[in-house]
């Protein structure tokens, strides 16, 4: 930072001390002939903040192309009767991608569960329905018909929904219900499907089954509950220590085996928290959701 003084960056005495007599001579008489600028000679220190440059890269899934929209003659039959055809290869359980939807079959207080449409199901070339991707479609349409425990919800896709409406207000066996998952505490709730529908369902005669509305939500995306019953019922689907108090052993994830359960029903036998996450994360494309009530859940903490 300091050097010493070349000759060439002192010139003498400067002109100006040259003007006061008295100083002049008191330098000459100590022998004092020349007179470096300091602020040529020495170099400041400046104190340097190394910014460092980050540029956010953004990892998107790879092109493909759309898959080609069908209203297929299984649902249509379902909304001109009512029923679906015992036949029928193009109506799929909900969970069908996820793989779990055998075990959720398998058990009386989880079926039956919701359905969807290969339409909703497959959104591009190439793909057949049958696992999570990133191309997962929104759930923001619904049918259903039937009644009690027994009745039937099915997922249709946007296209579906134009294509079959002038049908349903015809016949008025099945209704459209219009959903979307709560994912913000201050939003309103769709998880009893009575907001809209056509055509219109009187609410004291309309109730979605409680199995049915847990795993619609859950598969859908929707991250904050509705009731405490909502919460207490996805524990007990994913077999939580929260629904089993007093268990003796649970996993890392919170998952209670079978042998130690203590409370409600559960068709897993084993853990299926990382399955629903992974879920969850492709439905979130890459926002944040932990301090959400089901971002919690799924940390096996518990909601106060």
């Amino acid at each position: 930072m300091y050097h010493p003084t070349s000759n060439t960056q002192g010139n003498g005495v400067t002109p100006d001390i040259k003007n006061i007599p008295e100083l002049y001579e008191r330098m000459e008489g100590l022998g004092v002939v020349q007179v470096t600028d300091v602020r040529r000679a020495e170099e400041q220190e400046r104190e340097v903040d190394h910014e460092v440059e980050r540029e956010r890269q953004v990892e998107r899934p790879p092109k493909v192309r759309p898959a080609r929209h069908v209203i297929h003659e299984d649902i249509r039959t379902f909304v001109e009767t009512g029923e679906i055809p015992s036949s029928s290869t193009h109506i799929h359980p909900l969970f069908y991608p996820t793989g779990i939807s055998e075990e959720l079959a398998s058990s009386v207080e989880w079926s039956p569960s919701p359905l969807s449409t290969e339409d909703f199901a497959i959104t591009t070339e190439n793909s057949n329905g049958m696992c999570l991707t990133d191309y997962l479609r929104p759930v923001n349409w619904i049918l259903s018909g039937g009644s009690g425990k027994e009745r039937t919800i099915i997922v249709i896709s946007p296209h579906e929904a134009n294509g079959l409406l002038p049908i349903i207000r015809e016949r008025k066996l099945v209704r459209l219900h219009v959903y979307a998952p709560r994912v913000t505490a201050s939003m309103r709730s769709f998880s009893h499907l009575t907001s809209y529908s056509i055509p219109e369902s009187p609410i004291q005669m309309w109730s979605t089954p409680l199995h049915a509305r847990t795993e619609l939500n859950v598969f859908a995306g929707q991250l904050y509950f509705d009731t405490r019953e909502d919460y207490e019922s996805v524990c007990v689907l994913l077999a939580l220590i929260m629904a089993h108090p007093g268990a003796e052993y649970s996993e890392v994830d919170g998952f209670v085996p079978p042998e130690y359960r203590t409370g409600g029903v559960s068709p897993f036998k084993k853990s299926r928290i990382q399955l629903l996450k992974k879920l969850i994360e492709l439905r979130r494309k890459g926002i944040g959701y932990d301090r959400t009530h089901l971002g919690q859940v799924l940390n096996a903490r518990p909601l106060s």
